[in-house]
């Protein structure tokens, strides 16, 4: 953890933002970013700013992919129930029992017996739209890459760097990222889609000097659901 006290502060203040952070984020949290931006900063100082400033952008970005994500899997949801719906035999029981039995949606059945019985997990959802073709299989495969950034979401590591340990992999991971995030973006309804490059856009910009805080390790700017930045 030596390495970590090398980190350049502006005042005392800073230094005790640092120690709250680090107990509650994890030291190594700290020290994996703290080494991606040595490598980056070619060896040269890391300064407490530019470390805290990639947490808290991570963090946001987090917070925003979750809201949309949490939309799709209600959509699909929906899309499923509309589509399709189970016998009343099937109430109740598990997974297992029914995921072989839906059946087409009379046009007068106004109630739901399946919408009761979708207490059940992404994976296993994605294993019924698959089954029953609910969308075209160019849609399907963007849904699994959906389904993976929300692993990514859920879990308690960095998104914007993942596993990377230097400048070259976190330039890799940030890649991965952005297609899975247009993935995403792809499937949004047309109305949806302006406030999520809206949302990924804002997530950089400081709200009293509209300036970029970050200069690396973010996603870049979004247009029509794609990521670019100029590197530095």
């Amino acid at each position: 953890m030596d390495r970590l006290s090398n980190i350049i502060f502006k005042d005392e203040k800073e230094i005790q933002k640092f120690n709250k952070y680090k107990s509650l984020k994890g030291q190594f949290l700290h020290l994996q970013i703290y080494d991606i931006l040595y490598d980056w900063n070619e060896n040269k100082k890391v300064t407490y700013y530019e470390l805290s400033s990639v947490i808290r952008y991570d963090k946001n970005l987090r917070d925003t992919l979750y809201k949309y994500l949490s939309f799709t899997e209600e959509k699909i949801r929906a899309n499923l129930c509309d589509k399709f719906d189970i016998n009343d035999e099937f109430i109740g029981k598990k997974f297992e029992k029914w995921q072989n039995e839906l059946v087409e949606r009379e046009t007068n059945n106004h109630g739901s017996n399946l919408y009761y019985n979708l207490d059940i997990d992404l994976g296993q959802l994605i294993s019924l739209i698959k089954k029953y073709k609910l969308y075209e299989e160019d849609e399907i495969k963007k849904i699994g890459s959906i389904r993976k950034l929300r692993n990514k979401v859920m879990h308690h590591s960095l998104l914007i760097a993942s596993k990377a340990r230097n400048k070259k992999d976190a330039i890799n991971s940030i890649e991965n990222l952005r297609l899975e995030i247009k993935n995403l973006y792809d499937f949004l309804p047309d109305d949806y889609k302006d406030g999520f490059e809206d949302d990924i856009n804002s997530l950089n910009t400081n709200r009293n000097t509209k300036e970029k805080f970050l200069n690396k390790m973010w996603l870049g700017e979004m247009k029509d659901g794609i990521c670019k930045e100029k590197r530095s």
